[in-house]
């Protein structure tokens, strides 16, 4: 299931929110410290200071399929743009 679904729409007060990755409370200090890299790469290129290939290139390094979490993004933001 993705974000972006017909059943409810989750609006965040900031766009990079949609970019946000969590890790569970159990996890290593090596996976968090890639949670705080990666949310910190989403904010830069957001704001033009991380080119796209730079931040995909990231989210592969850390596990994420850049194509397939950017086009779920990408998808919810569609969805909200057309219901409002």
């Amino acid at each position: 299931m993705t974000i972006a679904t017909d059943s409810g729409l989750w609006i965040p007060p900031h766009a990079d929110e949609l970019l946000v990755v969590t890790v569970d409370a159990g996890a290593s200090d090596t996976d968090f410290e890639g949670m705080l890299l990666v949310n910190q790469a989403a904010n830069d290129w957001l704001r033009g200071r991380l080119d796209t290939g730079t931040y995909f290139d990231m989210l592969d390094h850390v596990g994420i399929d850049p194509l397939n979490f950017v086009t779920e993004v990408e998808e919810h933001v569609n969805l909200l743009v057309s219901h409002f």
